[in-house]
């Protein structure tokens, strides 16, 4: 019955829906769903925050993740760190060379938390070493991880980069 009101005209009434389902222990992936198309930013990002178990709110919350809003975006990679599939963790590994620095913390927050296989592991070295921004990632990423066997890029990195954030997120 909820799902009319996903449509209605008045974006109070959206929001109020959407923050619900954030702060519900089960939310609905049909609401999920349909609230992640909403026009309003604001409305998006409540329900790129709401998590639920299932493949159709999991799928539209890695939609979320790339949503032209930073802080859809952002929350979409925080919600994507409770799911540990591969799918989500792909999807977090494209936002490491985001353009805002919010949604590369948060996805990177996301995959240390979710401690991904060393296949992601590999695609984080592939895609972000080499990237100016993605790099920042990827060292920070390693570092929380433990994975010593990238030290001496790591290192190579620090001593080469005239980034302070690269030297810093290390």
């Amino acid at each position: 019955e909820l799902e009319k009101y996903c449509a209605d005209n008045d974006i109070s009434v959206r929001a109020a829906i959407a923050q619900g389902l954030a702060e519900s222990e089960s939310p609905a992936p049909s609401l999920i769903r349909l609230l992640s198309k909403d026009s309003s930013p604001s409305v998006r990002a409540l329900a790129a925050s709401a998590f639920s178990r299932s493949d159709e709110a999991r799928k539209a919350i890695i939609e979320l993740s790339a949503d032209k809003d930073f802080d859809v975006r952002r929350l979409a990679c925080s919600t994507l760190g409770k799911y540990a599939d591969d799918d989500a963790v792909e999807a977090l590994i494209k936002r490491l060379t985001d353009e805002c620095v919010y949604v590369r913390d948060a996805a990177e927050d996301s995959i240390v938390a979710i401690n991904p296989a060393d296949k992601f592991i590999t695609q984080i070295e592939t895609a972000c070493l080499d990237d100016g921004v993605g790099r920042d990632s990827a060292v920070r990423i390693f570092g929380l991880l433990g994975k010593k066997q990238f030290s001496g890029k790591i290192t190579a990195i620090l001593s080469s980069s005239g980034s302070e954030e690269t030297k810093v997120r290390a």
